[in-house]
């Protein structure tokens, strides 16, 4: 069951940030829904993993704007992976109810 999406204007800053990650990774390096399918299954969620940790390990003492900016940016980079996991996993359970 598919969730209305809101008008784009009430979407959040960070679901923008987020999207337009997903978009960098497409372009830059071509980590497309091909890229990913062919990844191992569980790479996408191990790397947002990665990604998560390192800034939890930084949120870990006190951060500096600086270090909030970098938190933030890994934490975008890895909502990101999550999303294109999700894609993912869309695209498997599409093909297996053909």
């Amino acid at each position: 069951m598919e969730t209305p999406l809101p008008p784009l204007a009430e979407v959040s800053t960070a679901a923008l940030a987020v999207l337009a990650e997903r978009q960098r990774q497409i372009t830059r390096y071509g980590h497309t829904a091909d890229a990913d399918d062919a990844a191992p299954r569980q790479h996408l969620l191990r790397l947002g993993h990665v990604f998560l940790l390192d800034a939890a390990d930084l949120l870990s003492r006190r951060p500096n704007p600086a270090e909030l900016t970098r938190v933030r940016r890994k934490a975008v980079q890895a909502a990101a992976l999550c999303l294109a996991e999700i894609e993912r996993i869309d695209r498997e359970l599409a093909a297996g109810a053909d």
